[in-house]
């Protein structure tokens, strides 16, 4: 049997999407798993051992829908599939699944896209969490249940020796995410530092995009001793990234793609939440964690920007929390 899966497109769902994965390979022993999946991301599949193959998707290539459609089908002149599933709630994901014609093609209904699929589940109307969401989808196709499962990676990646700094305990620290409302500002940035410093005594290592590049370098003009706060924001590829990630000792940051990494990789972490929910969005793990949020009148946000312009769910959470959850795990 063969099975093929659109992979989500964000680091922080492709990484909650690893139950899925497991469960799929567990459900169906002797089927071949390929996947489609991002450009940027392909990388991360070395700790995917479930995965045989992967096609690459490139929006600049084959973002338009001739282009969708051509791509789908490539796949259907390669190889015949018995089930596509499709993680991504886009109509441009059910598209290319229908293009290959694989006989079972299995996604959520949403945009207007049923008739691509052959399976097609409404979406969850009560909150339940990311990784579940994936999974109900194994269920709805298989017929089955699935009650028990963890969202932690089998497969780690490999240490990079020019990403060991000190003998100090490492802290990672990713304060930006591509939405506004859950990257913190500048100023409580400079008091996280702080908070940090005055709590241990630590190598903090700041980490970001290519779009972070020019906040991180104003954060660092606020503070001395910059041996012991290095900024590596936009210089690691995602799998030095991965790695500086595993083999630090605590990462603490915003609710986004490197904090749900961290989590799956097992890693003891601070999240700050932002912009999100609790129920459905946080890294599931549990047992290495603690989310510091403020429970607002504007509580639980999930949109991109902050409509009230205050950030007050990132701005009003408590240092002294921070210092304590540090005290924690070092």
């Amino acid at each position: 049997m063969n099975v093929l899966v659109r992979t989500p497109n964000w680091l922080g769902d492709l990484v909650m999407s690893y139950a899925f994965f497991e469960q799929l390979e567990r459900l169906l022993p002797d089927a071949q798993i390929d996947v489609v999946i991002k450009k940027n991301l392909v990388d991360l599949m070395d700790l995917f051992p479930m995965v045989q193959n992967a096609y690459v998707f490139d929006k600049k290539t084959h973002g338009s829908v001739k282009g969708l459609y051509q791509f789908g089908n490539q796949i259907r002149q390669t190889k015949h599939y018995d089930y596509f599933f499709v993680l991504p709630d886009s109509f441009s994901s059910a598209l290319m699944a229908f293009a290959t014609r694989s006989k079972k093609r299995v996604g959520y209904s949403n945009e207007a896209r049923s008739f691509l699929l052959t399976q097609n589940p409404p979406l969850p109307k009560e909150k339940i969490h990311r990784c579940r969401k994936y999974i109900r989808l194994l269920e709805y196709a298989l017929k089955t249940e699935v009650q028990d499962f963890s969202n932690r990676l089998r497969a780690f990646p490999k240490p990079f020796a020019h990403l060991n700094f000190s003998s100090k305990p490492q802290i990672i620290l990713n304060l930006q995410s591509v939405a506004s409302s859950r990257s913190m500002p500048l100023q409580k940035s400079i008091e996280i530092i702080q908070t940090i410093r005055d709590t241990v005594n630590a190598t903090i290592i700041l980490t970001g995009l290519d779009k972070d590049i020019a906040f991180m370098t104003n954060l660092c003009k606020h503070f001395k001793y910059p041996e012991d706060l290095i900024d590596l924001s936009g210089k690691t590829s995602l799998m030095e990234f991965t790695s500086l990630l595993y083999h630090s000792d605590l990462v603490i940051g915003v609710d986004s793609g490197p904090a749900h990494l961290a989590n799956v990789l097992g890693v003891s972490s601070i999240v700050f939440l932002g912009a999100g929910d609790i129920e459905t969005t946080v890294p599931y793990e549990q047992g290495n964690l603690v989310v510091l949020r403020e429970d607002l009148p504007c509580s639980p946000c999930v949109s991109n920007t902050c409509h009230l312009k205050t950030l007050d769910c990132l701005n009003k959470i408590s240092l002294l929390q921070l210092k304590n959850a540090i005290q924690k795990f070092l």
